[in-house]
């Protein structure tokens, strides 16, 4: 009976050790869930407050060209205005600037090629045809034109700039060499 007792005891405590196993492999599976999920928040959150900060510095190095000055006499009609109240000085711009125009549409399309190359300090027209305002962004400047808009610039760095347009993202490529 003593050995019936023991043999009882004995399959009882292996039960008890296989039961034991078990339950650490699932409580070690867990807590390795449970880190993988906070490496994951914390990698999210530093994406996160990186693209928050490399918003700030972009928002600080915007240049406000919307020409909203309430002094009208101080816009430069060869430089910035509309084809509408500028119209014979928009028609001359047009032409001058022929093969150096970047002109936009409603939906921000592009009116010609979707590359462009400009030799550094070339003056470039950026012309708005749609009937609402764009923004149009070309490294780290910001140019907003009113409907029917325009406005030249002074392409002043070398490099390759992917040109966005509102919310609409690469919509040009420009190409500024020496």
């Amino acid at each position: 009976m003593f050995f019936c007792i023991m043999e009882q005891f004995q399959s009882s405590s292996k039960y008890m050790e296989q039961i034991q196993k078990r339950s650490n492999s699932v409580m070690y599976a867990v807590v390795g869930i449970i880190v993988l999920i906070i490496i994951l928040v914390l990698v999210m959150s530093d994406k996160k407050d990186k693209a928050m900060e490399d918003s700030s510095m972009n928002d600080s190095m915007v240049e406000d060209t919307s020409g909203t000055m309430p002094n009208v006499g101080t816009t430069n009609p060869d430089r910035e205005g509309t084809s509408v109240s500028n119209a014979g000085k928009y028609a001359d711009l047009v032409l001058k600037y022929e093969d150096r125009t970047l002109q936009f549409n409603n939906e921000c399309q592009v009116s010609k090629q979707n590359t462009k190359g400009f030799k550094v300090g070339t003056d470039v027209l950026l012309d708005n045809r749609g009937d609402k305002s764009i923004k149009i962004v070309i490294g780290s400047k910001t140019y907003n034109l009113k409907p029917y808009g325009y406005r030249v610039i002074d392409l002043g760095s070398v490099g390759t700039y992917q040109v966005d347009c509102n919310e609409r993202f690469n919509v040009l490529t420009v190409n500024v060499q020496k």
